[in-house]
Protein backbone atom coordinates (compact mmCIF):
# COMPACT_ATOMS: atom_id res chain seq x y z
CA UNK A 1 0.00 0.00 0.00
CA UNK A 2 1.61 3.57 -0.89
CA UNK A 3 0.09 4.66 2.48
CA UNK A 4 2.33 2.21 4.30
CA UNK A 5 5.32 3.40 6.53
CA UNK A 6 8.15 1.27 7.46
CA UNK A 7 11.24 1.61 9.53
CA UNK A 8 14.25 1.13 7.05
CA UNK A 9 18.40 0.08 6.51
CA UNK A 10 20.50 1.42 3.86
CA UNK A 11 23.65 -0.50 3.70
CA UNK A 12 26.70 0.09 1.21
CA UNK A 13 30.18 -0.71 0.50
CA UNK A 14 32.02 1.55 -1.83
CA UNK A 15 35.22 0.43 -4.06
CA UNK A 16 38.60 2.01 -2.51
CA UNK A 17 40.47 2.70 -5.79
CA UNK A 18 36.99 4.25 -7.35
CA UNK A 19 36.84 6.07 -4.35
CA UNK A 20 40.63 7.32 -4.47
CA UNK A 21 40.03 8.26 -8.35
CA UNK A 22 36.53 10.20 -8.03
CA UNK A 23 36.43 11.52 -4.44
CA UNK A 24 38.33 14.31 -5.37
CA UNK A 25 39.08 15.45 -2.03
CA UNK A 26 42.13 15.04 -0.18
CA UNK A 27 41.56 11.68 1.96
CA UNK A 28 39.34 9.82 0.20
CA UNK A 29 37.98 7.87 3.32
CA UNK A 30 36.09 10.84 3.99
CA UNK A 31 33.44 9.35 1.40
CA UNK A 32 32.02 7.21 4.09
CA UNK A 33 31.65 10.50 6.13
CA UNK A 34 30.42 12.35 3.71
CA UNK A 35 27.60 9.52 3.02
CA UNK A 36 26.82 9.43 6.81
CA UNK A 37 25.99 13.58 7.52
CA UNK A 38 23.72 13.00 4.01
CA UNK A 39 21.92 10.26 5.46
CA UNK A 40 22.14 11.55 9.17
CA UNK A 41 20.51 15.16 7.90
CA UNK A 42 17.39 12.68 6.00
CA UNK A 43 16.56 10.70 9.18
CA UNK A 44 19.35 8.05 9.02
CA UNK A 45 21.45 6.86 11.89
CA UNK A 46 24.30 4.43 12.43
CA UNK A 47 24.86 4.04 16.04
CA UNK A 48 24.65 0.44 15.79
CA UNK A 49 27.52 0.18 13.14
CA UNK A 50 31.26 1.62 13.45
CA UNK A 51 32.26 1.24 10.03
CA UNK A 52 30.40 3.67 9.18
CA UNK A 53 28.34 1.70 6.15
CA UNK A 54 25.12 0.88 7.56
CA UNK A 55 22.43 2.98 8.40
CA UNK A 56 18.66 2.81 10.21
CA UNK A 57 15.62 5.32 10.30
CA UNK A 58 14.30 6.27 13.58
CA UNK A 59 10.93 7.34 12.24
CA UNK A 60 8.76 5.25 9.78
CA UNK A 61 8.59 6.64 6.29
CA UNK A 62 6.98 5.36 2.99
CA UNK A 63 8.77 3.51 0.66
CA UNK A 64 8.59 6.14 -2.02
CA UNK A 65 10.45 8.84 0.70
CA UNK A 66 13.02 6.32 1.54
CA UNK A 67 14.03 5.22 -2.20
CA UNK A 68 13.68 9.33 -2.74
CA UNK A 69 16.62 10.10 -0.06
CA UNK A 70 18.90 7.73 -1.91
CA UNK A 71 18.24 8.58 -4.99
CA UNK A 72 18.82 12.20 -4.53
CA UNK A 73 22.07 11.41 -2.39
CA UNK A 74 23.45 10.38 -5.95
CA UNK A 75 22.36 13.47 -7.23
CA UNK A 76 23.93 15.29 -4.20
CA UNK A 77 27.27 13.23 -4.46
CA UNK A 78 27.35 12.59 -7.43
CA UNK A 79 30.62 10.44 -7.30
CA UNK A 80 29.42 7.58 -5.20
CA UNK A 81 27.78 6.57 -9.23
CA UNK A 82 31.18 5.84 -9.90
CA UNK A 83 32.25 4.10 -6.44
CA UNK A 84 30.01 2.37 -5.68
CA UNK A 85 29.99 -1.45 -5.25
CA UNK A 86 26.75 -2.58 -4.03
CA UNK A 87 24.02 -1.20 -1.75
CA UNK A 88 20.66 -2.47 -0.24
CA UNK A 89 17.77 -0.28 1.06
CA UNK A 90 15.59 -2.55 3.09
CA UNK A 91 12.42 -2.49 5.46
CA UNK A 92 13.43 -3.29 8.99
CA UNK A 93 11.17 -5.06 11.30
CA UNK A 94 9.48 -2.80 13.51
CA UNK A 95 11.23 -3.93 16.58
CA UNK A 96 14.36 -5.09 16.06
CA UNK A 97 16.99 -5.58 18.66
CA UNK A 98 20.60 -5.80 18.46
CA UNK A 99 22.32 -8.23 20.67
CA UNK A 100 24.00 -5.44 22.45
CA UNK A 101 20.67 -4.07 23.23
CA UNK A 102 19.13 -7.62 24.59
CA UNK A 103 22.86 -8.69 26.35
CA UNK A 104 22.02 -4.97 28.16
CA UNK A 105 18.36 -6.04 29.16
CA UNK A 106 19.51 -9.44 30.48
CA UNK A 107 22.25 -7.38 32.81
CA UNK A 108 19.19 -5.35 34.33
CA UNK A 109 17.23 -8.72 35.33
CA UNK A 110 17.99 -10.05 38.67
CA UNK A 111 17.38 -13.56 37.37
CA UNK A 112 20.18 -13.02 34.88
CA UNK A 113 22.38 -11.62 37.68
CA UNK A 114 21.51 -14.88 39.56
CA UNK A 115 22.75 -16.83 36.90
CA UNK A 116 26.27 -14.70 36.43
CA UNK A 117 26.40 -15.67 40.50
CA UNK A 118 26.16 -18.91 40.13
CA UNK A 119 28.70 -19.36 36.99
CA UNK A 120 31.48 -17.40 38.85
CA UNK A 121 30.37 -20.00 41.62
CA UNK A 122 30.37 -23.47 39.45
CA UNK A 123 34.43 -21.84 38.13
CA UNK A 124 35.41 -20.67 41.69
CA UNK A 125 36.06 -17.31 40.35
CA UNK A 126 34.45 -14.23 42.08
CA UNK A 127 31.76 -12.12 40.38
CA UNK A 128 33.39 -9.17 38.86
CA UNK A 129 30.07 -7.50 39.47
CA UNK A 130 30.04 -7.49 42.72
CA UNK A 131 33.60 -6.05 43.03
CA UNK A 132 32.13 -3.05 41.07
CA UNK A 133 29.28 -2.57 43.34
CA UNK A 134 31.66 -2.54 46.55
Amino acid sequence: MPDDKYYWEYSFDLVDQDLKLYYGKKSYKNGWSDIGSYLMDKGFDNKDDKQGSCYFTSQKMSPQKANAIIRRMFVALPWITLCLKKDSLTIRQENVFSNKDYADRLNRSEAHLQRLDEYYKKLGVENPLKADEE
